[in-house]
């Protein structure tokens, strides 16, 4: 969650609590030191793990460490600018990656259309209720052949592709691997995404890097949480 805390020493003040070790890291990095150590054996020293849920985190690993930048704000694909005229984005910017592909936005994106007329069985699977739409509403309704929901997966897999070509062209990755409960969705995603990705990259680094997605699901984040804190950020 974001709670909107500023200036406030949380270690400091768990570890006074609890007499623990304390190490502090956002869910994305954690997430990405979980995919080096347990899913490519620290083999793979440069790749970015995207966690697609209610918003878009990404985490870096850089020759075999977790990279935080000069602040520690590293990372966050999600708020790569698609679009300056798009849509406002909880961080007060207008058209980032996570208006686009984020599920809070997928949700408001068919309840939308679906408001404006357009027929579709999301409504029916939601019980009639627009209020009851989620993200695996519209994957399942996409599953089922919907025009709407296919489309807007689309869409949202060519904007992830467009903000992902960068990424690949600039840090040349060796893998990309996703987590979060939109990344549930690959299959109605990944095809528009690569598609993407292969009009706008140079050719050997979109040759070369691979596209998987986590095999500890939504654990990810906790698992790496805990390499985190037992082993350090070492290579």
């Amino acid at each position: 969650p974001n709670l909107f805390w500023r200036n406030v020493p949380i270690v400091r003040l768990i570890k006074k609590r609890y007499n623990l070790k304390v190490v502090l890291d956002n869910d994305a990095n954690a997430a990405a030191w979980g995919t080096y150590i347990l899913e490519t054996k620290r083999k793979a020293k440069n790749l970015l793990c995207i966690t697609l849920g209610t918003g878009v985190g990404g985490g870096l690993i850089l020759n075999g460490r977790i990279y935080h930048g000069a602040s520690g704000s590293a990372g966050e694909i999600g708020h790569i600018t698609l679009n300056p005229q798009g849509e406002k984005c909880r961080c007060g910017n207008y058209g980032c990656l996570e208006t686009y592909v984020g599920s809070a936005y997928i949700v408001k994106k068919a309840v939308k259309e679906i408001r404006k007329g357009e027929r579709s069985l999301i409504k029916k699977l939601a019980g009639g209720n627009l209020q009851s739409i989620t993200s695996q509403t519209i994957q399942t309704a996409a599953l089922k052949g919907d025009k709407l929901a296919r489309r807007i997966w689309k869409e949202a897999g060519e904007y992830l592709g467009i903000a992902l070509s960068g990424v690949i062209n600039l840090l040349n990755p060796e893998v990309i691997v996703f987590g979060g409960g939109v990344a549930k969705a690959e299959e109605l995603i990944f095809q528009s995404m690569k598609k993407e990705i292969r009009k706008r990259t140079f050719r050997v680094p979109f040759e070369k890097v691979k596209f998987t997605h986590t095999k500890f699901g939504a654990d990810l984040g906790v698992i790496g949480a805990a390499l985190l804190t037992l082993q350090g950020n070492r290579k």
